[in-house]
């Protein structure tokens, strides 16, 4: 799944190379999911740009029971979110812009479960069995200080389609094969501030 989501980077790259040309870098700073993206701009419309975000999280717990036996778990979590997309610059009026923004975003997991110091290997096969694919539309605003600095605010919605699949359930058991699938969408909205720079 790696290949093909880098495939499709270049390729996105090599369609839409052009030699009007203009390379630009956005940094959306928040204090939920941030991340910033290089762009390319093809013509005075187009910008295809490619990004990444990343989300770290941990977890202790111990429990001591009544005869003083502890047992420590340690969760950690890592997700690191490539995303490829298009703006396109629907209209200019003195130093404003306003642009549509489509991504496409393939969220990837890893992680590590330890029991008293012992790894526990079902965590990382659960994490290997689900596939998250993400989208985003939105709308937004750039005002240009310049010809190579703005600052803008976007508004759209996310959609997140998250399935889990296990073919193999039953078997890690020595029990009959069996077969756990579900699926979970979530379609937050989203706004964020951004800064972007023209090279």
């Amino acid at each position: 799944m790696k290949k093909k989501l880098f495939a499709i980077t270049i390729l996105t790259f090599i369609i839409t190379s052009n030699i009007y040309g203009q390379f630009t870098f956005s940094a959306s700073p928040g204090v939920n999911l941030n991340g910033a993206y290089m762009g390319y701009k093809v013509n005075d419309k187009i910008i295809s740009h490619i990004g990444v975000q990343y989300l770290f999280g941990k977890l202790n717990y111990n429990y001591t029971d009544a005869e003083n036996i502890t047992d420590k778990y340690d969760l950690s979590l890592n997700v690191i979110i490539p995303t490829i997309g298009i703006k396109y610059l629907a209209f200019s009026k003195n130093k404003l812009t306003g642009y549509f923004n489509c991504d496409l975003s393939k969220p990837l997991l890893t992680g590590k479960l330890t029991e008293s110091n012992k790894s526990n290997n079902d965590y990382k096969d659960a994490l290997d069995n689900v596939s998250i694919w993400g989208t985003q539309f939105g709308f937004g605003v750039e005002y240009f200080f310049d010809d190579n600095f703005s600052v803008g605010g976007e508004y759209g919605i996310r959609y997140y389609n998250l399935n889990y699949n296990d073919k193999n359930s039953g078997q890690k058991n020595n029990q009959e094969s069996s077969y756990s699938d579900f699926g979970f969408i979530l379609s937050p909205t989203y706004s964020k501030v951004s800064l972007n720079y023209y090279f």
